[in-house]
């Protein structure tokens, strides 16, 4: 039996007034984005002979669109969000779909900054709080702080910045991502402990380098520059002391985003902060915290609703400074 595609102007009208159990209001930007999808799934059940009674459709849908239509796995997540909320229209159960090889599922990250800040009180130096601090601020992929040389430390107009140096082709294409004051005051201190950890070895190893010639930003016992596998340990063995199970640094940047969202930035914004190529992927982390990412008014309710607004953003930004300065006076 056919679907009939009249059910569209219900599931149009189930939208934009909502239902109290399943689903909140969506803006009229979404309502058109999902419609269309909504369509194209109707479409691809009547050509095919199929009907509408579990989730298994949605998961041949979604197969299409990655095979036949070159869809990225990425992109697919909008069409996802769109079935999910055709199934809630429906009232038929569903479940976390897989799309190729890949399981998109939400990803581990820490529901505040007090849970970052107790992690950066079991680092065991001020190189590890450093690096931590850094990742977080300015959500740092792991790669990006290994490749980080003193020289990438900018200032422009008194204001300082992270150059992330990404090589293309035969050329070089740089990033400035900001500094902000936790991780400027943290790196200050390093850099101080770094000068005299390069010349004390030069000096026991009677090595013939210099001072200079050492360019990595984040160093090792042996003045060598951090691998991934360091940098990782790092930080599972700060989270495991801070009692979290939580083992992957990436869970930093995956924190930072989240936080950024709850606390009223735009979809726009944080997608550039975060240096996220498809505006999809940041849609993921608002289809997470059970926002609509293309309604701005539903965001600030949602931030309203929740306390997490700006005011307080800046309010947790300032506390977390003023802890880490605390910090910086029991550790070395």
């Amino acid at each position: 039996m056919k679907v009939d595609y009249n059910i569209l102007n219900d599931f149009k009208r189930y939208m934009k007034e909502g239902d109290i159990e399943k689903q909140k209001p969506l803006s009229d930007n979404t309502v058109r984005v999902y419609l269309n999808t909504a369509k194209l799934f109707i479409d691809f059940l009547n050509e095919n002979n199929l009907e509408l009674v579990d989730h298994k459709q949605g998961t041949k849908f979604l197969l299409y669109l990655k095979n036949n239509k070159n869809y990225k796995e990425t992109s697919l997540m909008k069409e996802k969000m769109a079935i999910i909320t055709f199934y809630k229209f429906l009232d038929i159960p569903f479940v976390k779909w897989k799309i190729g090889t890949t399981t998109i599922k939400e990803p581990n990250w820490f529901k505040s900054k007090k849970d970052i800040f107790k992690i950066l009180k079991y680092c065991i130096n001020i190189r590890d709080m450093t690096i931590l601090t850094i990742v977080y601020e300015s959500a740092l992929r792991v790669s990006e702080v290994h490749k980080l040389n003193v020289s990438d430390i900018v200032n422009i107009n008194e204001n300082w910045f992270l150059r992330l140096v990404k090589p293309k082709k035969q050329e070089f294409e740089y990033t400035l991502v900001p500094l902000f004051p936790s991780s400027q005051l943290l790196l200050g201190k390093y850099l101080e402990v770094r000068k005299k950890q390069i010349i004390n070895y030069l000096k026991e190893t009677n090595s013939n380098l210099s001072f200079t010639d050492v360019v990595p930003l984040f160093i090792n016992s042996d003045i060598g520059r951090l691998s991934y596998s360091e940098i990782q340990h790092i930080f599972k063995m700060a989270s495991k002391r801070a009692g979290f199970d939580i083992t992957n640094i990436h869970s930093l940047r995956h924190s930072r985003c989240t936080h950024l969202i709850l606390q009223g930035m735009s979809l726009a914004k944080v997608s550039r902060f975060m240096r996220h190529k498809n505006i999809e992927t940041t849609m993921r982390y608002f289809h997470w915290v059970g926002i609509d990412a293309l309604d701005e008014t539903m965001i600030k309710k949602e931030v309203d609703k929740t306390n997490t607004n700006k005011e307080k953003g800046k309010k947790t930004d300032a506390l977390f400074e003023l802890a880490i300065s605390s910090l910086l006076s029991n550790i070395s």
